[in-house]
């Protein structure tokens, strides 16, 4: 449970936090007493990290006795927070890139670092909480909550009832002192608890794209269509190769044969097949190699991708969605982003895309599905027929974050518990059971008490990543995608099927994960990506072509960024 504490603030008007600001003591008017949500600050003062420390205006000066390292390349991200789980990023900076093009910056005088963050750019919900984390590589060093509420001109402690004007009324320097031994001090494993959108890691059907810690993406396996964005079409290529163009992304999505990147701008860019409009620019025909901007304007906090679609959810909680198959508003095709037809007054937190189905989390906690339902995918119950727009499923259960998958669909609990309805018939619902009629309503994953914090899958298989990034998968083990250590290629032998979670091998510690059509490749706590199953071609990222049941580190020597 996250620590009570009285932290609030308002942008670009008011901003209260959880520490005394002694320098500024002028008394704000008066406020109705509103009900306060359980927030918290993290940092050497308050009880976390011993070597990190927030500095003045976010907290009075602190009084720290180790030596500063500026040698560190921090990491500050702002997202939405529920109480649990980031909602959704909504920046992020780095000293090489930064959400407007603001960066963080080192001052070796002052022995600090320091972004700007200009609330005023940012459409602040009043009343929702938000987290400032600073992070290194995969390790949260600290953060703290705050609070938009309306009036007054600066952050105020609630306690005190003392307050520090914004500079300029609206920007917040965030300034911070990380020390030695900070990182590796013992901070929260990452991941947290997240959804499925804004990953840096995506595996299409036969090829897999990632950022580096720079930002630069970069992409592996089959290239007929283009989709590993080098310029051009084919050949394989079984090492990562860069993205052509320059471009800086915050998450990648791909599809069977085309990729999507989503810039901390907010603009999608896609590559590869553009058969049926799939990368959005506005017309279909021959591949694009290259990456396009997406046409419309829209500026979106997410992107989710399916077999020959692409969706996108605006900062403002809609969805647009692009390409080939059941886009939501009743077509089938469009190669420009059409909205899909909700519910009036209905916002979306998250959406997520399979092979030919989607589904999408409101803020009020609904579930809504469309798409293909011929594995009962919908959670609709029977008969199991499509849906050509966003339909309230009936499934029962309060999802914290919801997968479409291939032919079935998952959500996870906000406890982590798994639950998967849709086709069985290759055990990749996780209950301990085949077959080859759908089960439509959720069904919980036989996981033995284990716990998810994300979910991925594909085809025929799914796996569960847990708070410790220990790895487990279940389905078709036909390439060695379970990751046991060995393939099963005869549907007669018992470890064909993988009908509960098995752990992955190695004892990795994941960040982050994705599943392709025979595969599955995750990126490391320290930045190694790692990939077994089916490499026919190239999709592992290393030179054998020989498939491979363990976990194999991608060729390259580049250090991967962490979600």
């Amino acid at each position: 449970m996250i620590p009570r504490s009285d932290l609030r603030w308002t942008t670009p008007f008011v901003l209260l936090f959880a520490a005394a600001c002694s320098d500024h003591g002028l008394p704000l008017p008066t406020a109705t007493p509103r009900a306060r949500p359980a927030l918290s600050i993290s940092d050497g003062a308050h009880g976390g990290n011993s070597h990190f420390f927030f500095l003045p205006p976010i907290v009075p000066a602190p009084a720290p006795t180790g030596t500063f390292d500026a040698s560190v390349s921090p990491e500050v991200r702002i997202c939405q927070w529920n109480g649990s789980s980031c909602v959704v990023e909504i920046a992020a900076y780095s000293l090489t890139s930064g959400t407007g093009g603001e960066l963080v910056k080192v001052d070796d005088v002052a022995q600090h670092y320091q972004v700007n963050w200009h609330t005023k750019l940012f459409a602040l919900v009043l009343g929702a909480q938000y987290r400032i984390r600073v992070l290194v590589g995969n390790q949260e060093l600290g953060h703290a909550d705050v609070n938009p509420v309306s009036g007054g001109q600066g952050l105020k402690n609630v306690d005190t009832g003392e307050y520090i004007a914004l500079k300029d009324g609206s920007t917040l320097p965030i300034k911070f002192r990380i020390e030695v031994g900070a990182v590796g001090a013992g901070g929260p494993v990452v991941p947290t608890f997240s959804t499925n959108e804004n990953q840096s890691l995506a595996a299409g059907q036969l090829h897999t794209c990632a950022l580096a810690a720079s930002g630069s993406a970069y992409c592996w396996g089959d290239n007929t269509w283009g989709e590993l964005g080098t310029g051009a079409t084919g050949p394989v290529s079984y090492a990562p190769v860069p993205v052509t163009g320059g471009h800086k992304f915050i998450a990648l999505v791909a599809m069977g044969g085309a990729t999507c990147g989503l810039k901390s701008s907010g603009e999608a860019w896609c590559w590869g097949a553009n058969n049926d409009g799939q990368i959005g620019i506005g017309t279909s025909g021959f591949p694009e190699p290259t990456p396009k901007l997406v046409t419309g304007g829209h500026t979106f906090a997410a992107l989710t991708a399916g077999f020959a679609q692409t969706c996108g959810r605006t900062t403002a909680g809609e969805i647009w969605c692009w390409g080939s198959g059941h886009l939501g508003n009743g077509s089938n095709t469009s190669p420009t982003p059409v909205k899909i037809s909700a519910p009036a007054n209905t916002t979306f937190k998250l959406v997520s895309a399979g092979i030919g189905h989607f589904c999408a989390l409101t803020t009020a906690g609904d579930t809504y599905c469309w798409g293909s339902n011929i594995g009962g995918q919908l959670g609709l119950g029977f008969p199991f027929t499509n849906r050509a727009t966003p339909t309230l499923t009936a499934i029962g259960h309060s999802f914290e974050s919801i997968y479409a998958l291939g032919n079935h669909t998952c959500g996870l609990t906000a406890a982590g518990e798994a639950y998967c309805w849709g086709d069985n018939s290759f055990g990749e619902l996780g209950s301990n059971s085949l077959s080859i009629w759908p089960e439509p309503t959720p069904t919980p994953v036989i996981a033995g008490g284990l716990t998810f914090v994300r979910l991925a899958g594909a085809y025929h298989n799914t796996c569960g990543l847990t708070a410790t990034g220990a790895l487990y998968c279940w389905g078709t083990n036909d390439a060695g995608q379970i990751g046991m250590g060995f393939a099963s290629y005869d549907p007669n032998e018992p470890d064909w099927f993988v009908l509960t979670p098995v752990a992955v091998v190695g004892g990795n510690v994941f960040s982050t994960i994705d599943v392709s059509q025979e595969g599955v490749c995750g990126v490391t706590a320290g930045g190694v990506a790692k990939c077994w199953g089916s490499n026919v071609l190239g999709q592992l990222g290393n030179p054998d072509p020989n498939n491979s049941p363990s976990p194999v580190a991608v060729v390259g020597g580049i250090t991967w960024a962490t979600p």
